[in-house]
């Protein structure tokens, strides 16, 4: 006589696994549908990852320590917005309205503000690490203590009436020619003694001097990445 079937041997048979899926397949495929957001309303600390608000009318808002990272901006006006320490990365503000916007301290790693509206933005001390700022609107922007490495700032508007003193910048970050460098620092890789500082090359000769700044926690792999540009760079001044 055969073993009788065991309770729930059924639902674990291949059609029965792919029936439970569905649901799940369903929901991963389709993102939540973004929450409501409104012109000067207060969203501070709130999740607002993946969702949608592009063409919205945001003016004044307040995200201050909210999470926007991946959601979609583009198009947007945040004239005004507060932003102060938002996490953004890989956030969408495509040719975005950030006309007085507060930024500052706001992790935009790799976020998109390809011809963003940014005249009289605050950045001061934002981390833009790799995040593309190529045709936007610098007028009277404030871009102190910004980590700007491997950003690009090529083809923007006004570069040379937004401050960028104290900033941040390595040989991967691409400046408009209107953008004075001298008032930055230039990040030849991570501290030897202080892996949480820059090491600056304050003389543009290729070689550390200082550390300085306060660098930003990176995403896994960045001080290894730094820490091996330095290294490539040594390497090949000794061979030449």
């Amino acid at each position: 006589m055969s073993p009788s079937a065991r309770p729930g041997a059924a639902l674990r048979s291949p059609f029965a696994l792919l029936v439970l899926l569905a649901p799940l397949a369903v929901a991963v495929s389709n993102p939540a549908a973004a929450d409501p957001l409104s012109a000067y309303g207060s969203y501070v600390g709130e999740d607002h990852s993946f969702h949608d608000h592009h063409h919205e009318n945001l003016r004044g808002i307040n995200l201050s320590e909210a999470n926007l990272s991946s959601a979609n901006f583009t198009d947007a006006q945040l004239r005004d917005a507060i932003l102060v320490d938002a996490i953004a990365v890989d956030t969408l503000f495509t040719s975005a309205i950030l006309w007085n916007a507060n930024l500052s301290g706001a992790d935009l790693t790799r976020a998109d503000l390809t011809k963003a509206n940014l005249k009289g933005a605050i950045l001061s001390n934002a981390v833009l690490w790799d995040a593309n700022l190529a045709g936007s609107e610098l007028k009277n922007a404030d871009f102190r203590g910004a980590h700007l490495l491997g950003a690009n700032l090529t083809n923007v508007l006004n570069g040379q009436l937004a401050d960028f003193t104290g900033a941040y910048f390595d040989a991967h970050t691409q400046l408009a020619p209107a953008i004075d460098d001298s008032v930055m620092y230039y990040v030849v890789g991570v501290c030897p003694t202080n892996a949480n500082q820059y090491w600056i090359d304050t003389d543009r000769d290729g070689d550390g001097d200082s550390c300085q700044g306060a660098s930003p926690l990176p995403e896994p792999g960045s001080i290894a990445m730094l820490a091996g540009s330095a290294l490539l760079a040594a390497l090949a001044r000794r061979r030449g």
